[in-house]
């Protein structure tokens, strides 16, 4: 993205589920063990995306929410939520099914919602613990294809790498987005610069 420019990701999820450890790992590199719950910080960073061909710097302003008030229905936070965000990661965890089923929820709840019409990626955390899997991959793969959402598998505790891609890709959407509606915009000026040019002919003659 281009410099200055910055995408806003805010990341939902039941308490439990990673949201913060996911935060601090993307922004520091480290993974923290004990936390006090969160109830709603911002993060400002600045991402490299060393995937293109020539490195990229992507502003990133990351909100880690707070537990359950995100999934209160048509509460004035989660509105507030969608309404901040460029893109959101929705998170669950693969040893918790009440996480997924609350996020199943949450989706169809957001979708509905006709002024979101940003980027969504579902994000599945804890797949070092997979001996103890509540929740298989095809699930998580099967309700992201149903509302055309990326989705990731990963581990906060042990990967680096793979809890970055979703805010990479997530970026990535949001530019193309812009693009379009920056292209969109530049059409209907034109458009309304010929209109503007034939009615000033029109009433000339």
């Amino acid at each position: 993205m281009s410099s200055g420019e910055t995408v806003k990701i805010a990341i939902l999820g039941l308490p439990g589920v990673g949201k913060t450890a996911l935060t601090v790992k993307v922004v520091s590199g480290r993974f923290i063990w004990n936390y006090h719950p969160t109830l709603e910080n911002i993060y400002k960073y600045s991402l490299v995306n060393k995937a293109e061909a020539e490195e990229t710097s992507i502003n990133l302003e990351i909100m880690d929410t707070a537990g359950y008030i995100a999934f209160e229905t048509n509460s004035p936070q989660q509105e507030g939520y969608v309404k901040w965000a460029n893109g959101l990661i929705l998170m669950y965890s693969i040893v918790d099914l009440s996480s997924f089923e609350a996020i199943k929820s949450l989706i169809m709840a957001i979708i509905a919602n006709k002024t979101f019409n940003n980027n969504i990626a579902l994000v599945a955390n804890k797949s070092d613990m997979d001996h103890l899997r509540q929740v298989k991959t095809e699930a998580g793969q099967k309700l992201a294809d149903e509302f055309g959402c990326r989705f990731y598998e990963i581990s906060v505790m042990t990967e680096f790498e793979r809890t970055t891609q979703p805010f990479i890709d997530l970026c990535a959407d949001a530019k193309h987005s812009r693009d379009a509606n920056g292209a969109k915009l530049r059409r209907r000026s034109s458009a309304s610069q010929r209109l503007k040019k034939l009615i000033q002919k029109k009433l000339s003659i």
